[in-house]
């Protein structure tokens, strides 16, 4: 609000002048508004445009960012690219100017190689167990049999005896004929197993050592231990034997009547008179 101050007498004619109530200078009352105030109003207000325009100007200002996202995209567009139409572009050649090979049949000569070590792999042999035999020792009488079993191995079995007047093998089946040891061995061409057998002779016993007979008269000689017995007269003129053990006085004189059963012998002495 503008404070009218009265003229002084005298001084009605001359020039009017206010003093301004917000900074309380005067001015002439030619103005309608303090000229005081208006210029700080016009400054402040020109101060605060340009601080605008510099804030305007800031904000507008270009950021570095934009350019470095476009660099970028323009380099990953290019390395697809160069992936992709690279061997149209150079030719099947790398940029040094050597041959390449095409990437599926690098890729695809990869997956081949894995392919067969891992087919190598799968179909690796497995290990063989060896061979074995059921029994590698055994005592048998004569005339006894065993029967041998082997497993595992190839499965080719060869038996072989190292005896066969002690005892013979057949597929495995022993049968003993005389007293003794003897090995048995198997093979599958690979392994060698063998079996120590060791034959015992049989006790023999006879009913009669000692006998007096008159020429023409018979008996009968009775044996025990065994299956089967051989019967031999050492002297057919005096006494002979059959193959059931009957003795027959034929002359005077001594005999000796041999009995076997193949392990064991027992003798009876035969007097004809």
């Amino acid at each position: 609000m503008i404070v009218r101050r009265p003229k002084p007498k005298g001084m009605e004619n001359s020039m009017s002048m206010y003093k301004c109530p917000v900074c309380g200078e005067l001015f002439s009352t030619s103005y309608k508004k303090c000229p005081f105030c208006e210029e700080d109003d016009l400054m402040a207000s020109d101060a605060h445009k340009r601080g605008n325009r510099h804030h305007h100007r800031r904000r507008n200002e270009p950021r570095a960012v934009g350019p470095v996202l476009i660099v970028i995209f323009l380099l990953l567009a290019a390395l697809v690219v160069f992936l992709v139409a690279g061997d149209s572009i150079f030719g099947g050649k790398d940029p040094a100017g050597e041959d390449q090979p095409p990437v599926s049949d690098v890729i695809g000569g990869e997956e081949g190689e894995g392919s067969a070590e891992g087919s190598g792999e799968g179909e690796q042999e497995e290990e063989m167990i060896p061979m074995i035999l059921d029994q590698t020792s055994a005592e048998l009488e004569v005339g006894g049999r065993l029967v041998l079993t082997a497993s595992e191995g190839t499965g080719n079995y060869t038996w072989t005896s190292s005896d066969e007047a002690v005892a013979i093998v057949t597929e495995g089946v022993v049968d003993t004929l005389t007293a003794g040891t003897v090995t048995i061995t198997v093979t599958d061409g690979e392994t060698n197993v063998v079996c120590e057998i060791t034959v015992k002779a049989i006790p023999l016993t006879i009913n009669k050592t000692d006998v007096s007979i008159s020429v023409g008269e018979k008996f009968t000689l009775t044996a025990e231990g065994g299956t089967m017995f051989t019967y031999t007269s050492d002297k057919e003129s005096v006494a002979t034997v059959n193959e059931n053990g009957v003795v027959t006085g034929t002359g005077k004189g001594k005999a000796n009547i041999t009995v076997s059963n193949g392990s064991s012998t027992q003798s009876c002495i035969v007097r004809v008179r």
